[in-house]
């Protein structure tokens, strides 16, 4: 039979075995946990992490990122609880709607986050990357990004649909900057040798109308001096009667400068014509018979 004086050493060392257990784990006292409520220091200290997540996570939601069954004191788990809390702030001050799949809880530093969070911003809103003058760096809400973006894509759209120009809208602070820049290209391709100087492409809003006045005088041109031979800039004239009628003084200056035949250029809209007609002129002047037709 156990003596009396011998159970009262054992349940005295098992209380101060407690005592220990509590001495370790919650020095402060701060949780309503009795370490003599566990006959072991594993069922005591679980006991005692259940208290601190329900203090300090009580929605479990950063279990996850902070297991609580792997810390051995309050403080160490607290602290990392506010490290994670902090990381899920960011989220709230850069993308409160959850919008972009980027976690900030895997993230040490909040630049690291945003840096992420960005490259969603484009791999989402300009995914083949046309507009790369937008300085991601200097934006620091999804919602001026999309705004400009949007701008971009409308400048692009009304004046360049085709991505024929392959020019980067978002280098230019406004849309005449833009639009100025293409300019430049219209008069290369539709009038590179600059034979119809005087149609200036900054007086159109956008290349169809440039190209159809270009075209309008290069018509004129094929239809009377196609190889343009006598230098005449068809867009220098407002009416195409205008420019015939310098075309005509050109050829007689070339074929009758003395106008030494009764033939006249004015009856004539093109230059073979006009010869032609001096040719017969002069034969039944000089050789009505065609005796030297072999001539």
């Amino acid at each position: 039979m156990i003596s009396r004086k011998r159970i009262l050493r054992f349940a005295i060392g098992k209380m101060l075995r407690q005592d220990g257990w509590a001495e370790k784990y919650n020095p402060k006292n701060q949780f309503h946990v009795n370490q003599y409520d566990y006959s072991t220091c594993k069922e005591y200290v679980n006991a005692l992490r259940e208290k601190w997540q329900e203090y300090e996570d009580p929605e479990c939601e950063l279990e996850g990122y902070v297991d609580v069954s792997k810390y051995s004191n309050y403080e160490d788990y607290a602290y990392d609880v506010d490290v994670y809390r902090t990381r899920q702030e960011w989220r709230d001050e850069w993308d409160c709607d959850c919008e972009f799949d980027v976690n900030p809880c895997g993230f040490e530093y909040e630049e690291y986050y945003v840096k992420a969070l960005k490259r969603a911003w484009k791999k989402e809103l300009d995914p083949y990357d046309e507009f790369q003058s937008i300085d991601l760096e200097y934006i620091d809400d999804v919602n001026e990004y999309k705004e400009r973006i949007d701008e971009c894509r409308e400048w692009k759209d009304e004046h360049d649909s085709n991505d024929e120009y392959n020019i980067d809208p978002s280098q230019f602070d406004d849309e005449k900057e833009y639009v100025d820049e293409l300019r430049k290209l219209w008069k290369q391709k539709y009038d590179y040798f600059n034979e119809f100087s005087s149609i200036d492409p900054n007086y159109y809003l956008n290349e169809v109308d440039y190209s159809n006045a270009i075209e309008n005088k290069k018509n004129w041109m094929n239809k009377y001096d196609k190889d343009n031979a006598y230098k005449l800039d068809p867009s220098d004239y407002e009416y195409e009667e205008e420019y015939l009628d310098d075309l005509r003084a050109r050829w007689q200056d070339k074929y009758d400068p003395n106008t030494k035949t009764n033939v006249c250029v004015d009856d004539y809209n093109t230059e073979e014509d006009y010869k032609k007609s001096l040719v017969n002129n002069w034969q039944e002047t000089y050789d009505p018979q065609h005796r030297f037709n072999g001539f």
